[in-house]
């Protein structure tokens, strides 16, 4: 409960415009029979008066909005706020937090103005059995977790769409039964809804994500179904609802997207700590998409990592063309070499990636076809020798430059390897 102070010299300032008020209403009723100039000089003032005490009054309710607009400054919006080094939680109140089940953190504070300290970071996550928040953020996780699981089970998570039209998954930590032979057999992860168009996944997909295209559903499911496997599994993933007016909407038909002007796309189970032990899952066919951005016509692709081989005569080397038609391989369309600009290829497999057939060295394939994007397919054959290990490939777009002779000047159409060339380090 609030107590107002009121001064004295407030109240002996109003009380003195009463009395101002009722005195000149007086004289008005006295003189106005006698003095004409008189009463009109009263009623004057008694308008005076009057228009004094509603600005008063006015300024009071300014006041008051003021007052109230402040407190509305110190509430804040379930933005998002950093919970700890890896993951993002959502700014809202300790009670909120704790009756959507989220957690926090000692002193994991959010919305500050001024020192104060209005909301906590809370992290949403949902396992089996649960239907998530239909905040953003929210976080998949296993059923024991942070502790491993090891025992079978089907764990189903809803995820209500909120008419987004599209559901990304982030996955920070997700390791489960490895693919043999390219297929999973004893874990899997998929959505029943869109089984036909989102590839099952398995093994380890640390640090990767994809986009679901959910235009036109209501909700949907992930599912972890673990087998008769004693092994450990973990899993977390982040799920976030994209309208289909955000920039940060991928174009139809884009499994991953990738928004910046250079970056790492890495396959499906493919483990940084041991590459040698990463293999492709088998049957997977989609498009990994990168955002073009403004004056750029080219994409460089390189490999830091490639292994799309098809026989044991092609593991060390680069296959392009029609030799990779029955093998796992990516798709650039229209990629070449720099030495070699009139001879493009589509596909791309063996050992190492480049546009030089036969090459036992990897090297840069440029194209200026548009949309930027690459296609992954893999092999349906269960024969490991036809799938390979994977790959972590590197993509920088290029301005549309000309050689800064005269001036620079863009053109859509120009071809810059021609004066590419002459640099050491191309």
């Amino acid at each position: 409960m609030m107590v107002m102070k009121i001064s004295g010299n407030m109240i002996k300032m109003r009380l003195n415009a009463r009395m101002k008020i009722v005195v000149s209403a007086m004289l008005l009723l006295h003189t106005k029979a006698h003095s004409p100039e008189v009463a009109s000089r009263a009623l004057r003032n008694t308008k005076l008066m009057k228009f004094e005490k509603d600005l008063s009054s006015l300024a009071h309710l300014e006041r008051q909005k003021r007052f109230f607009m402040f407190f509305t400054m110190l509430s804040y919006p379930n933005d998002p706020c950093k919970y700890d080094e890896t993951r993002n939680g959502t700014c809202m109140e300790e009670s909120e937090c704790r009756d959507a089940g989220g957690t926090s953190r000692a002193h994991s504070y959010c919305g500050r103005l001024k020192g104060a300290n209005l909301g906590i970071c809370c992290l949403l996550h949902g396992s089996c059995g649960n239907t998530v928040s239909k905040r953003n953020n929210t976080f998949f996780v296993n059923p024991d977790h942070p502790k491993n699981t090891t025992t079978s089970q089907i764990c189903d998570l809803t995820v209500p769409t909120n008419d987004a039209c599209f559901i990304r998954l982030d996955f920070f930590d997700f390791q489960i039964h490895p693919p043999v032979h390219g297929n999973c057999v004893a874990d899997r992860f998929y959505i029943p809804e869109l089984s036909r168009s989102i590839p099952m996944l398995c093994g380890y997909n640390n640090d990767t994500h994809m986009y679901l295209d959910v235009n036109g559903l209501q909700k949907i499911t992930l599912r972890i179904a673990l087998g008769q496997w004693r092994g450990d599994r973990k899993w977390t993933i982040k799920i976030a609802r994209i309208s289909c007016w955000s920039d940060a909407a991928p174009p139809r038909g884009c499994l991953q997207y990738f928004r910046k002007g250079s970056g790492f796309i890495r396959s499906f189970n493919y483990n940084d700590w041991s590459p040698k032990d990463s293999s492709q899952i088998a049957g997977f066919d989609y498009t990994a998409c990168v955002r073009r951005e403004a004056e750029k016509c080219y994409t460089v692709w390189s490999s830091e990592f490639f292994s799309l081989s098809s026989s044991n005569n092609t593991k060390d080397v680069a296959v392009t063309g029609d030799s990779c038609s029955a093998n796992s391989k990516v798709i650039i369309a229209e990629g070449y070499d720099i030495s070699a600009r009139n001879i493009t290829f589509d596909r791309f497999c063996g050992g190492k990636l480049s546009a030089l057939a036969g090459s036992r060295n990897s090297s840069n394939v440029y194209t200026s076809s548009t949309p930027f994007q690459v296609r992954v397919k893999t092999a349906r054959s269960f024969l490991p020798e036809r799938l390979g290990k994977g790959f972590v490939l590197h993509y920088q777009q290029l301005q549309c430059l000309d050689p800064p002779v005269s001036g620079i000047t863009r053109h859509e159409n120009y071809d810059p390897l021609a004066w590419l060339e002459k640099f050491q380090f191309w």
